[in-house]
């Protein structure tokens, strides 16, 4: 499962970010890793048909053995008049029915073998305590908040990495109403200390309060439902326009949802598109632009009327005349409301009550646009690079400080432009995890595929499916021969020699001892040549189904029946199924399933 789970990731990150693998023709690359790890899931499959079988070759052999044995010591105690043919069939069946019943028992252990393997992981997360529990209901939940915001003496390093220290001591007060920009370097922290006011995190030392409450102290959902952020990357979900702005707030009115796309800029735009708030904007809004994403971003943020509005670059997406139409309103949209701005264009920000500039995790100047213009601080230094546009901005970053992910582009006019750079797999998976995909139901009148097309994916097998058909038919006529011998055993207590009668009780003994020898190896290679050959099978459907994939073109993604999410999953369960043609039983049992 694991073996497969890193083949679906490498899946997952390709077709979640389609469009840059077509775009630089990686489509050769991706393969190459996929089938990297669908070999080394097929390597340990082959192992676990080997164990498998070998238990089960085991089991079958223990049945007949115990036959042998049965049969061998019951016909002396009769023959020597101490048991009555009656009495030694009635243990003899007896012994029968409890091997036969211990040896079906054995192949079934395989199945418990993979609900404990898999129930560890799942019950690994379940019995976890996060520090921070965005479904407790523990914590205060103040009825009037007034908005005012501190840091005191925080420090801060990424769990990911405690070694790199991001805050080094930041203080900061933002009384309720006011508006306070952050700028300085990428890496300085300032995407870290918004990050630390929603509680995505903790500081390692020092206390951020609001209205002089430690946030600690508050219940993180209603935390979170009194602030609103816009980010710098706008994320949409795939679902229509009005349901990614109803996740701002679920009990909001229509009214209240067009009430906000008009001061976020985005009224005309909607209604211009065939369905309006009904259009749905494709996987991670990719069927919009990114000035319409963010814009459709900054009306979810205002449509919940939050406490603290914190705006990571928000308007850094937009075009100059959205731009300024959506500054313009969240210029209005700030009044009243304690406001936290990152932004880059030095000119979106000339109007904050109060400019910080931080400079390794630490804010070394405060004041006006005014008052730090007339020092030589951060950011003076910053206006005059970006006057001059010979800005260059550092190429380190903060490890999950997706905030600060950037670099900086002059263009010919010295206008600046940021290229926002990210995770792909990062953000599919936080998608994967906050939305369920409503994928189409399939034709239900689709034909199904002719079973020789699925044998003829496994032609090159063609030896392990002649070992394991003769095998079957040899464990196919071990039934009818017991049956046989067995019938010419019970002849054997009839009228006649004692010694003749002697002889065929060892003789029949040695028998079922050979037939139990046989077994071992029939069931053995049958499972191991069939468990084989299912393996390669798998592994090839999945390589051709992802090859097939990464070659069609980008309308195909638009479907949503052809989401990341709704393919990986295709190629984890689909193939698995087939799968189950070379073993004779379902996949589930025989071979590994990645969920």
């Amino acid at each position: 499962m694991s073996a497969y789970a890193k083949a679906g990731a490498v899946a997952e990150e390709a077709l979640a970010a389609i469009k840059t693998v077509t775009a630089f023709g990686g489509q050769s690359r991706e393969l190459t890793r996929y089938k990297r790890h669908l070999e080394e899931a097929e390597k340990i499959g082959i192992k676990k048909a080997i164990t498998a079988n070998l238990s089960l070759g085991t089991a079958f052999f223990l049945i007949y053995a115990s036959y042998a044995l049965a049969f061998w010591y019951g016909s002396s105690l009769t023959l020597s008049k101490e048991y009555t043919l009656g009495n030694t069939m009635t243990v003899f069946f007896s012994i029968i029915y409890g091997a036969f019943s211990v040896g079906q028992a054995a192949p079934c252990m395989d199945a418990f073998a993979n609900a404990r393997g898999a129930a560890r992981t799942i019950f690994e997360i379940i019995d976890s305590n996060p520090q921070i529990d965005s479904f407790s209901e523990r914590g205060d939940k103040p009825g009037n908040l007034k908005g005012n915001l501190e840091f005191r003496n925080v420090h801060f390093s990424y769990p990911a990495r405690p070694e790199v220290q991001i805050l080094k001591g930041l203080n900061l007060k933002v009384n309720s109403g006011q508006t306070v920009a952050l700028v300085g370097n990428s890496g300085c922290g300032k995407s870290t200390a918004v990050q630390l006011i929603q509680r995505l995190y903790d500081p390692t030392v020092g206390s951020i309060s609001i209205d002089g409450r430690d946030i600690q102290t508050l219940n993180v959902r209603f935390l979170r439902e009194v602030t609103g952020v816009v980010s710098q990357e706008p994320v949409l979900f795939a679902t229509t326009i009005a349901e990614n702005i109803r996740y701002g707030r679920e009990d909001v009115t229509m009214d209240q949802i067009i009430q906000a796309v008009k001061e976020a800029n985005a009224y005309d735009f909607i209604m211009k598109l065939p369905k309006k708030f009904d259009t749905l904007v494709g996987d991670r809004g990719a069927q919009l632009s990114g000035g319409q994403k963010q814009r459709i971003a900054i009306a979810r943020a205002l449509v919940r009327n939050p406490k603290i509005l914190l705006l990571d670059e928000a308007t850094s997406a937009l075009d100059t005349e959205s731009e300024a139409a959506v500054q313009a309103a969240l210029d209005k949209a700030r009044e009243g409301r304690t406001t936290v701005v990152i932004a880059h264009r030095l000119s979106t920000i000339r109007n904050a009550d109060v400019i910080a500039g931080l400079e390794d995790g630490v804010i070394v100047e405060q004041g006006t646009h005014d008052e730090l213009m007339n020092k030589d601080g951060v950011y003076s230094k910053l206006v005059a690079m970006q006057a001059s546009g010979s800005q260059w901005e550092s190429e380190e970053f903060e490890e999950g400080d997706s905030g600060e992910l950037s670099g900086a582009q002059m263009s010919s006019n010295g206008h600046v432009f940021r290229r926002s750079v990210h995770s792909s797999v990062r953000r599919s998976r936080r998608d994967q995890r906050i939305l369920k995909v409503k994928v189409e139901e399939l034709d239900a009148n689709v034909p199904p595929v002719s079973f020789l097309k699925v044998l003829k994916l496994n032609k090159q097998e063609w030896p392990y499916f002649v070992v394991g058909t003769l095998c079957s038919l040899v464990n196919g006529a071990l039934q009818p021969a017991f049956s046989v011998i067995f019938s010419e055993m019970i002849t054997v207590f009839g009228p006649g020699d004692e010694a003749v009668k002697r002889q065929k009780c060892d003789m029949f003994s040695v028998v079922f001892l050979v037939l139990g020898i046989i077994s071992f190896f029939t069931f053995f290679l049958q499972g191991y040549t069939f468990g084989k050959a299912g393996e390669i099978l798998t592994g090839r459907l999945r390589f051709l189904a992802f090859r097939a994939m990464l070659r069609q073109d980008m309308s195909w993604f638009d479907d949503p029946r052809n989401s990341p999410g709704a393919l990986t999953t295709q190629l984890a369960t689909d193939a698995a199924q087939v799968q189950g043609v070379g073993h004779g039983r379902p996949a589930g049992s025989d071979g590994p399933e990645y969920r």
